[in-house]
C-alpha cells in the first residue's frame, strides 16, 4: 500500500494528478508520469478531494486568463477607434459593426448579471428569514 508523503503515493500524488489534469494532460500521460495506469489515474481524479483541487486550479487558471484579457481591453477599443477613422469604408464598416456587437453584448451580459445577483440576494434573504423563524428545509 502507498504511504502518504512517499513519492508516487498519497497526498503528493493526488496533488500532482490534480495539477496535471488542470494543465490539460491526459490520464495516460499522467499515468506514465507517476507509474500508474490511465484507469488508476481516472480513479484518483475522481476522489472528492482531488475533484476539489481540480476545480480550484481551474478557477485560478480562469482568473489568470481573465486578468490577462482585461489588460488587452484598452488596446482592443483603441483598435476599433482606429478602424472607425480609417479611410477605407470597408474597414469603417467592420469597426462599426464590432463596436455595436460588443456594446450590445456587454450591456446584455451586465443586465443579466445584475438580475442574477438580485435573485441571489432574494434567495439569501428568504433563507435568512427561514432560519430566523426556525423553519426546516
Amino acid at each position: 500500500m502507498e504511504e502518504p508523503g512517499q513519492p508516487g503515493g498519497g497526498r503528493e500524488r493526488d496533488e500532482l494528478v490534480a495539477a496535471a489534469v488542470v494543465a490539460g494532460s491526459t490520464y495516460a500521460a499522467i499515468g506514465q508520469l507517476i507509474g500508474r495506469s490511465a484507469r488508476t489515474v481516472r480513479n484518483i481524479a475522481a476522489k472528492p478531494e482531488v475533484q476539489r483541487a481540480i476545480a480550484e486550479g481551474r478557477r485560478e487558471q480562469g482568473a489568470a486568463i481573465t486578468g490577462r484579457l482585461g489588460g488587452l481591453l484598452d488596446d482592443a477599443v483603441a483598435a476599433i477607434e482606429r478602424g472607425l477613422q480609417d479611410p477605407s469604408p470597408a474597414v469603417n464598416l467592420r469597426a462599426a459593426a464590432a463596436a455595436f456587437q460588443h456594446y450590445f453584448r456587454c450591456t446584455s451580459e451586465t443586465t443579466l448579471r445584475e438580475e442574477v445577483q438580485a435573485l441571489h440576494d432574494q434567495l439569501h434573504d428568504l433563507r435568512a428569514d427561514r432560519d430566523e423563524n426556525g423553519e426546516l428545509e
